[in-house]
């Protein structure tokens, strides 16, 4: 299964709106992913939804999902990087990716793609990762049909 670590305006516009990264929150919801967290990332996530972008009542199931430990991998970083200069804060989804050794960081955030890579970790946009994400799939269901075959 692949783990992936979900920028804050990702999980925010897959709770708040239809769209790309709706189905990325709805893979990680249905266990298709692992979402990766650390404390620094989840405060941030309920930091924002404290703002009241969205509903309460929009979100509560991801709270609950969280709480309940659900297609999660919670990690303590031992090391923090210092890579983006330009908004400090986006370094804590550098440090959950690399503690957990995620394949890919997904974010709407142009100081994080502009990394491309960090590591051995995709920094993508959740178009370019369902693009991904849908090939994976794809070759999977092939070579499970030529085992059948």
């Amino acid at each position: 299964m692949i783990k992936i670590v979900l920028d804050t305006n990702v999980i925010i516009s897959g709770l708040g709106w239809e769209g790309n990264p709706r189905k990325i929150v709805n893979f990680w919801k249905t266990g298709k992913i692992i979402l990766c967290i650390s404390a620094k990332v989840l405060n941030e996530y309920i930091e924002v939804l404290e703002r009241n972008i969205i509903p309460a009542n929009d979100y509560k199931w991801f709270i609950r999902l969280i709480e309940e430990k659900k297609n999660i991998e919670i990690v303590k970083p031992k090391k923090h990087f210092n890579v983006v200069k330009e908004d400090p804060d986006d370094n804590i989804f550098l440090d959950c990716g690399i503690e957990s050794n995620v394949k890919y960081i997904i974010t709407g955030d142009e100081h994080l793609l502009k990394l491309k890579k960090f590591d051995n970790i995709k920094i993508l946009s959740p178009v370019k990762f369902l693009r991904i994400y849908g090939s994976f799939k794809k070759e999977n269901l092939k070579k499970t049909f030529t085992l059948w075959t």
